[in-house]
């Protein structure tokens, strides 16, 4: 019996060239429900596999990531703070540091 956190290492090498074939030859949008479905995963390890095949692969791929958060505005007579959740679409990492940047609080 061997009881691991993560999958052996050469478990998570097929996944991630299965993951390298879905998005580059055939062209397919993948989000981290599909990846734990497509290969029998938790969704946490799902979004890790898809960070780091985002990551390794930058220059042929675009990620694009959901953000929430708080943002403040002061009323228009100057009186009080208005809170206002939003939820936001980016694309790439450095836009991802820009909108989580933009947020007073991120929550997801």
């Amino acid at each position: 019996l061997c009881i691991a956190a993560h999958p052996p290492a050469t478990m998570t090498d097929a996944l991630m060239t299965r993951l390298a074939t879905a998005t580059t030859e055939e062209g397919k949008t993948v989000t981290y429900k599909w990846v734990a479905r497509e290969f029998d995963v938790s969704v946490n390890h799902a979004k890790r596999l898809l960070f780091e095949h985002a990551r390794n692969n930058d220059s042929v791929l675009v990620a694009t990531h959901v953000v929430s958060g708080w943002t403040s505005t002061a009323g228009d007579d100057g009186a009080g703070v208005t809170r206002t959740q939003v939820v936001r679409l980016v694309e790439g990492a450095e836009a991802l540091a820009a909108a989580k940047a933009a947020l007073d609080g991120v929550t997801g």
